[in-house]
């Protein structure tokens, strides 16, 4: 807990070891070497935190910490706590609109999902621009391969992108076509094998772009619980696949998890047959033929 019942929100550490947390109208900053904690409540005189619950903790930009609440906007913090850049929600700064999801790219620059498309850091503007070619859809949840593929996590669908330093480029995209859900993804991690996992409010997906199969997994597969915290799904050094739930934290290995390569044989367990208001069993006749108009 941060203090009382407040509960923590968000977690990260940032290029000079300090482990950063968010809470409601609180920002807190761990230092391990000297174990001294640092505070910043949204009502502060100096450098206050975003007002409001801050779902998300982002170190990029080099030294920079970038804080995201829903109620109290974007705030980009020095290490030392200073604010160097802010925004509110639904500022101009924010070309592309609210934003629901925030990653920092391999060009080491911020890059935000909004309800209206993505949108980019851009240092010499001081805001962020709509990214050209990007889907003009909700992003809920996004994630650069190592092959620099961008994966787009929208309404009841994934999209796969090419980016090429200028725009984006359509490659592929998996919907209710491919049995994908009709939900809003709040994460998304790619594994070893290039798999996508995405987590939601109804469980736990698998996503395979090679076979396009999507398999979701929920409180009738090994989930205790299929609702899912936004912004919390992560991948440990050895691969695994982290997130947090309504009974806790949920750890599991990808490789152990893959789809049965098998089909289960077909079982008949009982045939009936209705003859007016009689019931025949015909379980046990053999062979069992069935010829039109019986």
């Amino acid at each position: 807990r941060a203090s009382g019942n407040i509960w923590l929100r968000s977690v990260a550490e940032d290029a000079a070891g300090h482990v950063w947390m968010g809470s409601y109208h609180l920002l807190l900053r761990y230092d391990p070497r000297s174990k001294q904690v640092r505070r910043w409540e949204y009502d502060d005189a100096a450098n206050p935190a975003p007002s409001g619950t801050i779902s998300q903790i982002l170190s990029c930009q080099q030294d920079l910490v970038w804080v995201r609440s829903g109620e109290g906007g974007l705030q980009a913090r020095r290490t030392d706590g200073t604010v160097q850049w802010s925004a509110p929600p639904g500022s101009e700064a924010v070309s592309s609109g609210l934003v629901l999801s925030m990653l920092c790219g391999p060009d080491d620059r911020v890059w935000l999902g909004t309800d209206r498309g993505l949108a980019r850091w851009d240092a010499q503007a001081n805001r962020f621009e709509a990214v050209p070619g990007s889907p003009r859809l909700a992003v809920h949840a996004l994630r650069f391969s190592d092959d620099g593929v961008l994966w787009l996590g929208h309404n009841g669908a994934l999209g796969l992108y090419q980016w090429d330093q200028q725009r984006l480029k359509l490659l592929d995209r998996i919907d209710a076509s491919n049995e994908f859900p009709a939900l809003a993804p709040n994460g998304l991690v790619l594994d070893t094998q290039g798999v996508a996992w995405v987590t939601s409010s109804r469980g736990l997906l698998r996503v395979d772009p090679a076979s396009r199969a999507v398999r979701l997994y929920s409180v009738h597969d090994v989930l205790r619980s299929q609702e899912f915290a936004a912004t919390t799904l992560g991948m440990t050094r050895r691969g695994q696949v982290y997130a947090a739930s309504g009974y806790g934290v949920v750890l599991l290995d990808p490789a152990a998890l893959l789809p049965p390569t098998r089909r289960p044989a077909l079982v008949v367990e009982r045939v009936t047959a209705r003859t007016g208001d009689s019931l025949v069993d015909l379980t046990h006749l053999t062979p069992l033929v069935i010829q039109p108009g019986m």
